[in-house]
């Protein structure tokens, strides 16, 4: 008996741990997850399960087998993490989030992303030179189980993770979790990055213990969504991508899809990660979009018309960005006009969001407003110094006290103290009169980042002084590991003699002076063009990213503002740059080198080893037309500022006269 005892318990171990493997090496597809979920009281399990489950249940009784499941879940956190009935709340609760959106063309209700009269539509990602679509997130997986999507602001990075997540949710390949990185405020939240994770679950009424949630990891049931990467604090983001590269290392079985901006990160710790670059508009795309978030009717048609036959070829840097073709129809909408740059966007933008919801009467003008004291242009300034001061401390979430400290300062700094009887009132206007702040539960955010650059920089150019702007700009660039090339440009667009006198000009003469002292101009350049840039992943970074590790020294960063606004130095030819890269790699296997920093190169001045290689850059790079162009600008700029002193003088004796 005692035997026959031992025998039936090895009998019943060998069945949990078989059907144990197969839950672990089975992916469900969700839909027929949640069969199994519905018939679960009735002790039935077997519907949408595995084949190799099936056969087992077959020679089980139904009371064996729940008994096995209740021991498995018991024990291990599995029964109910393998038949989807910890997630149906999640699922159900999730989706009624994330698949409504507000838009800039209509803040007043949201809208649907998917389904029936979706605004979403669908966009592509670039891989090795191949357009993918990312209607699904099948065609992401394909590329990789670890993936990071770049693209520049308003091409709707954190829409296509919207879009990833419902759409997941409706296919069943997945459970999706969306993570928004900016919530990572400092270094103990970025080390509890998995718990995280598992708050993002929990919020939608789930409850997975610890055990439950570590099995569902390892089962390989979850796409985890990480949006807004450059959104994290530069002091902490290293960190952060080390973190997120050991979760997909300690569970390869889930996709793992990162967004952030092309600017300011170098993704050094991120090593397993596939790179793909969202791609713009094109004409056919522009057009299904403005005919999906469009509400007037007539307009719609209108423009949509005028976009397909010439304003999109006309404004195709604009048209083909997402945000900004919105913009584009917003102030058609309200204004009848196309702007012509971009920071005449985002003033054309603001003016309609602030004057849309005015009320015109019976030819009586009148406004809902709080703030009712604060004339346009004071509400205005104070708007611009929220943006301008969270902008330059990385913050781009709050909750109703700091905003609430910021409008306070702004109210003394800019002596509205007698307009306004208290921050709120104006959060509230800025938040459900002009849209500009959206409500995101406990937290609130701008409608698009974009907005706080703008007037970030509208701040800087209205209020600043130049010897304040010079003093706080220079440090910002000397100190930053990154260059906020949106908001110099606008800041150069608002006020362009001013940023190249108190900014460019001082560095571009810092660079003059270096390149005369070396043996040569163009060598000269070149050192200072390559400070920090090294080969990796069998790449060369032309100027972009630095060395792991490393800040990009001013003078590099000067250069590359110069490039940015005033010049684009040509790109070299595909041969070239494989050359260079051949040699370069060569040098680091002789030497042992895990990266080469090509400054460090050219500093050798081994003309055996490196002459060959130095002229080879010196012509991908584009230096000696960049010498030259640099040349031409400090003359441009001599000439400006002597006619500026002849008019002066000119009006100072005026007056004396």
């Amino acid at each position: 008996m005692r035997l026959l005892a031992i025998y039936k318990i090895c009998i019943s171990y060998s069945l949990i741990v078989a059907i144990n493997e197969i839950l672990i090496s089975t992916r469900l597809n969700f839909r027929e997850v949640l069969i199994m979920q519905e018939t679960e009281e009735k002790g039935v399990f077997m519907d949408g399960l595995d084949e190799g489950i099936k056969t087992i249940v077959k020679n089980s009784s139904e009371k064996a087998l729940n008994s096995i499941l209740k021991f498995i879940g018991d024990k291990y956190g599995k029964a109910s993490v393998a038949t989807g009935s910890a997630f149906k709340l999640y699922l159900k609760n999730s989706e009624l989030r994330y698949n409504k959106v507000k838009t800039l063309a209509d803040m007043t209700e949201p809208r649907t992303l998917e389904g029936k009269n979706g605004i979403y539509v669908d966009v592509y990602v670039d891989y090795k030179g191949k357009r993918i679509s990312t209607s699904t997130v099948d065609n992401m997986m394909q590329i990789s189980n670890n993936i990071i999507v770049l693209g520049s602001g308003g091409t709707g990075k954190s829409m296509l993770m919207r879009h990833l997540f419902v759409n997941t949710q409706h296919r069943g390949s997945y459970i999706p979790v969306l993570v928004e990185l900016r919530k990572i405020s400092n270094a103990d939240k970025a080390d509890s990055l998995l718990k995280m994770i598992h708050s993002c679950i929990e919020e939608f009424d789930v409850r997975l213990d610890q055990t439950q949630f570590e099995y569902s990891l390892r089962s390989g049931k979850y796409l985890l969504l990480f949006d807004g990467l450059d959104e994290v604090k530069e002091e902490i983001r290293d960190r952060v991508e080390n973190l997120i590269q050991e979760l997909s290392k300690k569970y390869p079985r889930n996709g793992f899809i990162i967004s952030s901006r092309r600017e300011g990160v170098d993704f050094n710790e991120l090593e397993t990660y596939t790179v793909v670059r969202s791609l713009p508009l094109k004409k056919e795309q522009a057009v299904e979009l403005i005919n999906r978030i469009g509400k007037n009717g007539d307009k719609v048609k209108e423009f949509s018309g005028l976009l397909f036959k010439e304003l999109f070829d006309k404004h195709k840097d604009f048209a083909s960005n997402p945000l900004l073709l919105t913009m584009m129809y917003i102030t058609f909408v309200d204004n009848n006009i196309i702007p012509e740059h971009l920071t005449d966007f985002y003033e054309a933008a603001y003016d309609a969001l602030y004057k849309r919801h005015d009320a015109n009467k019976d030819g009586v003008f009148e406004r809902d407003y709080k703030c009712k004291k604060l004339g346009e242009k004071e509400f205005k300034d104070l708007f611009s110094y929220f943006c301008f001061q969270s902008y330059f401390m990385q913050q781009y979430e709050f909750n109703k006290e700091e905003i609430f400290e910021y409008i306070k300062n702004g109210m003394e700094r800019l002596n509205l103290k007698e307009l306004i009887e208290n921050p709120e009132m104006f959060f509230n206007d800025i938040k459900d009169i002009v849209c500009l702040i959206v409500d995101e539960g406990s937290k609130f955010k701008f409608t698009h980042r974009s907005f706080q650059t703008y007037f970030a920089a509208y701040y800087t150019a209205t209020q600043v002084p130049d010897e304040q702007q010079k003093t706080f700009l220079s440090k910002e660039i000397r100190n930053q590991n990154f260059i906020r090339e949106d908001f110099f440009y606008m800041l150069n667009r608002l006020e362009g003699d001013r940023f190249s006198s108190n900014i460019l000009e001082p560095g571009i003469r810092r660079i003059m002076k270096k390149i005369k002292e070396s043996e040569s101009p163009e060598v000269g350049l070149l050192t200072i063009m390559c400070q920090s840039v090294s080969v990796h992943e069998r790449r060369l970074l032309r100027g972009v990213n630095s060395a792991k590790h490393m800040k990009i020294p001013y003078e590099r960063k000067i250069l590359m503002l110069y490039n940015n606004i005033y010049y684009k130095a040509p790109i070299g030819k595909d041969k070239e740059e494989e050359t260079i890269v051949k040699k370069l790699e060569k040098m680091k296997q002789e030497s042992y080198l895990h990266e080469i920093e090509i400054a460090e190169l050219v500093a050798l001045k081994q003309k055996d080893q490196t002459n060959d290689l130095i002229d080879l850059l010196i012509s991908y790079l584009g230096i000696k037309d960049l010498l030259g162009e640099l040349s031409k600008w400090m003359v441009l700029q001599e000439n400006k500022r002597n006619n500026i002193k002849k008019e002066r003088d000119r009006i100072k004796m005026l007056a004396l006269l």
